[in-house]
């Protein structure tokens, strides 16, 4: 199996979800009395939400097999970035992130925030998912549909909110991984908490490296390529005292970008401090960044580059936030944001007010309203109302409406900084204007009972002023675009979500999303954006706790002009856990079960077009190690830690026990799985078999095993789903060469949604 994942762990510590036999699962809770905040900024039960929402609870994060939030979220259709890859692999402007088919962008058209402060990046609006170590998570809120009214610039197409973890008594667990291209992981999440709740704390942080893989076949390398390294560290600590709260977070990563020439690098420091009172609230953030890139010209062999381009942008960002709420549905509130880098500067700031309004003891009204004012070279100003109604038209029904304006301001990257891969020059424009959207939409839940939730949507929302890259001249030596802000583009489709557990320990979930997403002007279909996109999901609690999974796409269009087809996918996970006794339990997960191969070819109209790689794309295989320790002297009242993540075999120490015996159980484990591992041309026995040949692309996972020619080893790899940055770059650069050579005056905008720093 081409990019097989597979996980051993063990879990110790207080009683494990699901561990005893005898005790019900918590999932068969009612999964429409979960409480959510974002959609109404205020808390309030997921089906009594006018804004349709998603929730990925601490224990989905446990049980997932992806490494990275931003894989976690995919079984959420209609999430995307702007390239099928993971942030483990991705370089960082390509991990804007979209809801519902509005077009990926490097720049987001999805507001992301962390209890309340945004994560976007303030210079160019992409999302560092590992920013903050998924152990110190509580839950993950998508919450679909335009906030704008609420949140400002950048959630024209929702927003997404990662809840802090609370602290509880005497908590610390830990959790280390290795693994095959010299990958190592370590997660520490520590907490404690007065008995009464006036004062707590929490400490979670992680470190990542790996020597990385190469991300051209074999067939196609030369002699300028190099494995893509990813090198991360983060730290994120928090204090409660009473209703105050202060934070600090600290994050830094390098990547080799498959070159020896490309790489980057970031390095990030935020502050955050807030109080919350019966009605008023405020939160204040500071941040400080650099990030570093370069880029290179490659020669059509690969035998050169040549430096094109050395970036580094220091760029510091500070924001607050006040609230009050009347206690009877009237919400009202400020907010302003300032980010500046050199000379360029951009504030960002708004006045809001929602209420809502019971109507009757089945209907909810909500009416909200926000006016921005967002200045850069000029001041502008952006007027977003939401009107929204909610009615139980029984007990086990509630039907949804909303009709909404959102809006995002241009980045400082799009307005004023200039870039150039290899012969593509692209301009900045400092005229740019707004993006907005127009949408409407209408919804019913269907929950007779605690073990069945089922909802369907439908939505229609146009674009106007999409900021892409507009091709303006082409000549033999350079080709040159510019940002403009772009025809204007309608999405429209469905979305539906069933949960269902039709008995006691077995569970269900399944979502599907349609989206007809087009270029009003032209026809053409929305790049980066397939019209059908769905995952499931299987779960069993018993003496071995089953997850199976899939998520699955169709195709999609790489381009603006639909000449490059994307194939669809389908991906599948499997995690298994066995509990023994309270503190211990042993995992085993693999992803990307069943595609030893995943095709994903750009079918072209006339192939002589495209130079670069083709064939199908396989995934390397990863292998690795792991251990988990955690340590409670308080159980009462907690969950257990989060189940450990990833690809890795685990050895572990018990807890309590001295270094010497915790060191002998990792070195006996590690043993016997590595005398499963065999030799690397053969074939291994026992748990799973990984194939680990790379024939094409790059990977959205780690390491490999074994011979990379035909070698087939215990493990596999992090199944990737398509296109990296890298080969686009490359392949990019070898079609302006070709164009370039011929002296052909054709435009070339099929890339203009690729914005790549």
């Amino acid at each position: 199996m081409d990019a097989l994942t597979l996980l051993l762990a063990v879990w110790m510590g207080g009683p494990p979800p699901n561990a005893s036999s005898g005790q019900v699962p918590p999932d068969s809770r009612s999964f429409g009395d979960t409480l959510v905040v974002t959609a109404a900024r205020s808390q309030e039960r997921l089906t009594d939400a006018v804004a349709p929402t998603s929730v990925l609870t601490r224990e989905d994060i446990a049980r997932s097999p992806g490494l990275t939030l931003d894989e976690q979220l995919r079984q959420i259709p209609g999430f995307s970035l702007l390239r099928r890859s993971s942030s483990l692999t991705a370089h960082p402007t390509s991990q804007g992130v979209s809801l519902r088919g509005l077009g990926p962008s490097g720049a987001s058209r999805t507001l992301v925030l962390f209890d309340g402060a945004p994560l976007n990046d303030p210079f160019g609006g992409w999302v560092y998912w590992n920013r903050l170590p998924l152990s110190g998570l509580e839950a993950v809120e998508v919450a679909r549909g335009s906030l704008s009214q609420l949140y400002g610039s950048a959630a024209m197409g929702g927003a997404i909110q990662l809840l802090p973890r609370a602290p509880r008594p005497d908590t610390l667990e830990v959790t280390a991984r290795g693994g095959s291209y010299r990958t190592g992981d370590l997660e520490v999440f520590a907490a404690d908490a007065a008995p009464n709740g006036r004062w707590g704390y929490s400490l979670s942080g992680r470190l990542f490296d790996t020597d990385g893989f190469y991300i051209v076949s074999p067939e196609d390398r030369g002699a300028v390529d190099r494995p893509a390294t990813v090198d991360f560290g983060t730290l994120f600590g928090r204090v409660e005292m009473g209703r105050y709260h202060a934070g600090i977070n600290a994050y830094r990563e390098e990547r080799g970008n498959g070159t020896a020439l490309q790489t980057n690098d970031t390095s990030l420091q935020s502050l955050e401090a807030g109080w919350s009172g019966d009605h008023w609230e405020w939160d204040a953030f500071g941040q400080t960044q650099r990030f570093r890139s370069t880029f290179s010209r490659i020669l059509p062999d690969r035998s050169q580059e040549f430096l094109t381009a050395r970036q580094d942008f220091l760029v510091d960002a500070w924001g607050g936030s006040t609230a009050w709420r009347s206690g009877g549905g009237f919400l009202a509130g400020a907010d302003v944001r300032r980010a500046s880098w050199d000379v360029q500067d951009q504030t960002l700031g708004g006045l809001y007010a929602q209420q809502t309004l019971g109507a009757t003891s089945r209907l909810d009204l909500q009416l909200g309203a926000r006016l921005d004012l967002w200045q850069s070279a000029t001041t502008r100003t952006s007027l977003n109302p939401r009107l929204g109604a909610l009615f139980r038209a029984s007990d086990a029904v509630t039907l949804r409406a909303s009709a909404y304006r959102g809006f995002r301001a241009p980045t400082l990257n799009e307005l004023y900084r200039p870039f150039r891969v290899g012969n593509v020059q692209t301009e900045a424009n400092p005229d740019l204007r707004e993006e907005s959207l127009l949408g409407a939409e209408i919804g019913a839940d269907f929950h007779p009972s605690a073990s069945l939730f089922g909802r369907l949507n439908l939505f229609r929302n146009r674009i106007d002023g999409a900021v892409g890259n507009v091709t303006i001249s082409v000549t033999p030596q350079l080709i040159t675009r510019r940002r403009e802000n772009l025809d204007r583009v309608n999405a429209q489709g469905l979305e539906a979500e069933l949960h269902l557990r039709p008995r006691p320990r077995w569970g269900l979930q399944a979502s599907y999303l349609y989206t007809d997403s087009t270029v009003e002007r032209t026809g053409l279909r929305v790049p980066q954006v397939p019209r059908n996109q769905g995952s499931f999901g299987i779960t069993f609690d018993g003496p071995v706790a089953v997850l199976l999974q899939g998520r699955w796409a169709g195709e999609q269009f790489d381009d603006d002009l639909n000449q490059l087809p994307l194939r669809g996918y389908f991906v599948a996970d499997l995690s298994l856990r066995r509990p023994f006794g309270d503190r211990l339990a042993v995992f085993l997960s693999a992803e990307n079960l069943f595609n030893p191969t995943r095709d994903n070819r750009k079918k072209v109209k006339d192939p002589k077009d495209i130079k670069g790689p083709k064939g199908p794309r396989a995934f390397p295989s990863f292998m690795s190690f792991m251990s988990f320790w955690s340590f409670q002297t308080s159980a009462a009242g907690d969950a257990g830690p989060a189940a450990p993540q990833g690809p890795a075999a685990v050895c572990v120490g018990l807890a309590g026990e001295p270094a010497t015996a915790a060191a002998g159980a990792c070195a006996h484990q590690e043993f016997r799985l590595r005398g499963l591992r065999l030799r690397s041309g053969g074939r291994g026995a026992g748990l799973a078999l990984g194939r680990s040949e790379v024939q094409n692309g790059l990977a959205t996972g780690l390491g490999r095993g074994g011979d990379r020619r035909s070698g087939r080893v215990v493990g596999g790899g992090l199944g990737g789903t398509g296109t990296e940055d890298g080969e686009e770059d490359q392949r990019e650069d070898r079609q302006s060469e070709k164009l370039l050579h011929e002296g052909t005056s054709r435009k070339i905008d099929r890339f203009q949604q690729h914005e790549m720093v």
